[in-house]
């Protein structure tokens, strides 16, 4: 079996190998234009993408759902006491979204991104330690 995804978004196609016949009805939900896949997860039947936004989404090809995976990431390395630099266009948004954490920061996504990568890779390492403290 292969699966094929439009570029430019759209339903997934099925096709059975090695004649590439699709198989119609089978996959199900729509997908934004995309940027790459990330992986496929065959037992839990989750396929991973970016978007052409930069948006990390699991497609779940049993139900045809698709969420956006950024925040459950984050919830669960806050979970094990890990820090996390939590970034958007609306700090305000992305903090509700993300929930109330000590070893959270949340940081403005900036136009420039090459100056907020390194902006936020300093202050994951030099402003936040596990258990929430500054330095």
């Amino acid at each position: 079996m292969a699966i094929r995804l439009a570029a430019q978004g759209g339903a997934p196609r099925l096709y059975r190998l090695p004649r590439l016949v699709e198989v119609p009805g089978v996959l199900r939900g729509r997908l934004p234009p995309l940027d790459r896949v990330v992986g496929l997860d065959a037992e839990s039947e989750f396929l991973f993408v970016t978007t052409a936004k930069k948006e990390l989404l699991a497609l779940d090809l049993g139900s045809g759902r698709v969420d956006t995976v950024g925040k459950d990431i984050a919830q669960a390395a806050l979970g094990v006491g890990h820090a996390v630099v939590a970034t958007g266009r609306n700090p305000k948004a992305v903090a509700d979204t993300v929930g109330e954490a000590d070893d959270l920061l949340v940081v403005e996504l900036l136009a420039q991104v090459d100056a907020y990568r390194d902006l936020s890779s300093s202050l994951a390492i030099d402003e936040l330690e596990p258990g929430g403290s500054e330095t």
